[in-house]
């Protein structure tokens, strides 16, 4: 993406509105600028959760690109994924019983293609 328009552009993220997750985002170095939105890290703050004992954050489709590394602190089990571009909307989910470690790097649209040479499709289909 062109830097000009990265004030034109600016994805949500859908994390630090739960308090029961501390949340942080993290601006990219310049180099990397042209091509990364921002890093983001959430963990479990130790809070207990809603009354429920699970909450849900809405997250809006962007047209970024995703990777994101995962630590399920119960099972002590660590994950990543590369997300394509999100084309719909979904629900991020909190659970008590479950917490997760997460760190992500965000995208911008086509940024991922120019980095890494491969081809994007949407992540969600029908």
């Amino acid at each position: 993406m062109d830097a000009r328009l990265h004030a034109l552009f600016r994805p949500v993220q859908a994390n630090g509105r739960e308090p029961s997750n501390r949340y942080v985002e993290v601006a990219p170095s310049p180099l990397l600028k042209p091509y990364v939105a921002c890093y983001w890290a959430s963990e479990p703050a130790g809070r207990p959760l809603g009354a429920a004992g699970a909450a849900i954050d809405r997250v809006l489709p962007d047209g970024c690109t995703d990777i994101l590394f995962g630590h399920d602190v119960a099972r002590d089990r660590y994950s990543a994924h590369c997300c394509g571009i999100f084309d719909r909307p979904f629900a991020i989910s909190y659970d008590a019983e479950r917490p997760m470690r997460k760190l992500e790097s965000v995208f911008f649209p086509a940024a991922h293609t120019v980095c890494s040479g491969c081809p994007l499709r949407s992540s969600r289909t029908n």
